[in-house]
């Protein structure tokens, strides 16, 4: 896939759901949440949880939520 076909990717997947009329600074938001939720996963693979106090999660599971919660960044 080139640059070209990329955005017109972006474009199509951001009408499709709606996306496409919302305000910049309101799709920047789902951006910074959903890479604050990358940022926890990342933490629970260091720890082995989310918090302390939490139950520690496998090593796999860790790992699986880590990647979907990349692919949810990069669905944004």
């Amino acid at each position: 896939m080139d640059l070209n076909e990329f955005q017109r990717w972006i474009k199509d997947y951001y009408e499709s759901r709606g996306w496409a009329e919302l305000d910049i600074f309101i799709r920047i938001g789902f951006l910074a949440e959903e890479t604050g939720e990358v940022a926890r996963a990342i933490r629970a693979l260091e720890i082995g949880r989310d918090r302390p106090g939490e139950p520690a999660g496998s090593l796999e599971e860790n790992k699986r939520k880590l990647t979907e919660e990349l692919g949810d960044v990069l669905e944004t």
